[in-house]
């Protein structure tokens, strides 16, 4: 996130591509019927997170509901835990032996699925 703005909330417009048709409609309104989402706060002010387009393009901003919004990743205190640093390690880089034995399981799981065998063997 790079910003808040103050001066938009969900009840704010926008204009989006729906069914192919350009339309200003509402966030709040959008995520209604496009992810029968619906909103609780209408006075929430909107988060703003920029991104470039490729190499020397222009950034975008972008709008985003703070309601709908989850924080990820790792703050400065769990980087700096070496017991959550290691348990984590455990998990995104498992040994290979870990790795081999889940590819087993993995197969075996597809090959006892009617529905993955139907569709292996189309």
């Amino acid at each position: 996130m790079h910003d808040v703005d103050f001066s938009m909330t969900p009840n704010s417009t926008f204009e989006a591509n729906i069914g192919g048709e350009k339309k200003t409609i509402s966030f709040r309104d959008y995520y209604q019927k496009t992810h029968n989402i619906t909103i609780t706060d209408s006075n929430q002010p909107m988060l703003i997170s920029r991104r470039e387009r490729g190499r020397g393009g222009a950034s975008e901003s972008i709008s985003l509901v703070p309601e709908l919004c989850m924080a990820t990743g790792l703050n400065d205190d769990m980087r700096a835990d070496f017991r959550l640093m290691q348990e984590l390690g455990k998990l995104i880089k498992p040994s290979p032996a870990e790795r081999l034995e889940r590819c087993g399981q993995l197969i075996q799981r597809i090959n006892s699925n009617t529905k993955c065998q139907e569709t292996i063997n189309q």
